[in-house]
């Protein structure tokens, strides 16, 4: 049972209040002796409060430690019976996967491309964007007259799309707007958008999404179970909100698998915890 500290917070400053009141009242009203036995009442009171929070304390500390527990058992099971779950579901698959973070390539990005992989997919590229704002320099390489950052991401697109290689993205790494890792020379049938924990501009990622579209690429956009959610959510894409666990991953690789659209996960706005395990891959 959870405890709520408020309640008995709320209860002891009560007592405590009417303890000053009892004082107050009786020593005007009540004998040396009589104020003596409800003062001894009162502090009897308080002790008897005091023991039970604090073995309320040590209960709810036991019950959090044995969901701990629980919880990092099914856990270690779920990644115990992911590669049996996932085996071969996405042979023949290539994939890129674009990291919208703004930081360099995480781990959990890592540990999502061996996943893929181990599910038998070809995982190209790993992408990160840096940076989102516009400078001269930016406009100078892409020899923009517009939205240069727009144009960055159609071009980020393009490359993915057609396997136009790693060199027209190069300068776009020495100013610091990409990180590029794998081999760009082929092109992919699917881009996953790894959103992560944070918040990426609603423009940057539409801009994605739809550039993507353009040159007939399929778009996923992944983020954890502690972030806020995604207005991809709402654009007709594949969405999983908890990559980060074990069902999340599982979701992603049957929804790729069988050309699903739509989101899944444990949010608000999820359509389903994971899409239909038994259908027939395409």
């Amino acid at each position: 049972m959870i405890i709520d500290f408020r309640y008995h917070i709320a209860s002891l400053a009560a007592v405590f209040l009417a303890l000053g009141l009892g004082i107050l009242i009786g020593s005007s009203l009540l004998s040396d002796e009589k104020l003596y036995e409800q003062q001894g009442k009162l502090v009897d009171r308080l002790e008897a409060d005091l023991a039970s929070l604090r073995q309320d304390k040590r209960n709810l500390e036991e019950e959090i430690v044995s969901l701990e527990l629980a919880l990092k058992r099914e856990e270690q099971f779920g990644q115990a019976a992911l590669p049996l779950l996932t085996r071969n579901k996405l042979t023949g698959q290539r994939l890129a996967i674009v990291q919208l973070t703004q930081t360099t390539v995480s781990s959990e990005v890592s540990a999502l491309k061996n996943c893929l992989q181990q599910a038998g997919a070809e995982v190209i590229s790993t992408t990160s964007l840096l940076r989102y704002s516009d400078d001269e320099q930016l406009a100078e390489v892409l020899e923009s007259e517009g939205d240069s950052m727009e144009q960055l991401i159609n071009h980020l697109a393009q490359t993915l799309a057609m396997g136009l290689g790693r060199e027209g993205l190069a300068p776009l790494e020495r100013l610091g707007y990409l990180q590029l890792g794998g081999d760009y020379h082929l092109p992919v049938q699917t881009v996953i958008l790894y959103l992560g924990n944070v918040t990426v501009p609603k423009e940057v990622a539409t801009s994605l999404v739809q550039a993507c579209s353009e040159y007939q690429v399929r778009v996923a956009a992944v983020e954890n179970s502690g972030a806020p959610s995604s207005s991809l959510s709402e654009k007709g894409i594949l969405m999983v909100d908890n990559i980060d666990q074990t069902s999340g991953k599982v979701a992603l690789i049957y929804a790729l698998a069988t050309d699903g659209l739509g989101h899944f996960g444990i949010k608000e706005g999820a359509q389903a915890f994971l899409p239909e395990l038994g259908k027939q891959e395409q």
